[in-house]
């Protein structure tokens, strides 16, 4: 959808492609708080779960592998190397 944060894009594309279950299980919360995340009625604070989706969904090119791979595992191989 126009306008919305990434991480919710995100969100949206990974429940799209695996399901809402499937999605929250990856990111460490249930399928009922995906839900309510994009249907825009969850009331409480995201930043947790923006964490999450960031660290398990978002892609980057990693310098240190010189790949395009998820954001968490180009973190972790930054910790190998230093």
């Amino acid at each position: 959808m126009a306008d919305e944060p990434e991480w919710i894009a995100l969100l949206r594309e990974a429940a799209g492609r695996l399901g809402n279950e499937a999605a929250g299980k990856a990111i460490g919360f249930s399928r009922p708080m995906v839900s309510r995340i994009l249907n825009g009625t969850y009331d409480k604070s995201t930043a947790n779960v923006e964490a999450a989706v960031l660290r398990v969904f978002k892609r980057v090119a990693c310098p240190y592998l010189e790949a395009d791979i998820v954001w968490q595992a180009c973190l972790d191989h930054q910790a190998l190397a230093l």
